[in-house]
């Protein structure tokens, strides 16, 4: 716990792989609730930040939210506080991905839309991005 954040989930399921008895892990947790030393919150919020830093979408950061326990009303309450942010985090990405003279005729641009499709970005805000950089419009 003192590199990252952890959820309820990924901690119950490290007590358990090191052989705790289950009667054990729930009050352990708890403390660990009440103490502050964990929260989902923090865990949702620090997650989501760096995931977003890293030129993920919010697709695929839901995915793996879900994936580690946490609810869906957490989940959807950090990512729109990054609402506003999504599309210059695609359009970074995609620059930086072409910045090496990459070419986007047919096979080019399908190949990012697959890269950012799996990225976790929507594929409207994929192809709009797409179009803005094929049609040269100026980037914001």
């Amino acid at each position: 716990m003192a590199r990252r954040e952890h959820s309820l989930l990924e901690l119950r399921q490290k007590l358990r792989l090191r052989k705790f008895d289950s009667s054990e892990i729930e009050p352990v947790l708890q403390r660990l609730v009440d103490e502050n030393l964990q929260s989902e919150a923090r865990f949702c919020e620090v997650f989501v930040r760096s995931r977003a830093e890293r030129g993920y979408g919010p697709l695929r950061i839901r995915n793996e939210l879900q994936q580690r326990g946490v609810t869906s009303e957490l989940i959807a309450e950090q990512l729109a506080l990054y609402e506003f942010e999504w599309f210059d985090i695609l359009q970074r990405l995609l620059k930086k991905r072409l910045a090496h003279g990459a070419e986007l005729d047919r096979k080019g641009v399908a190949k990012q839309q697959r890269y950012l499709l799996g990225r976790g970005f929507c594929a409207e805000e994929v192809r709009k991005v797409l179009k803005r950089f094929e049609t040269g419009e100026q980037w914001r």
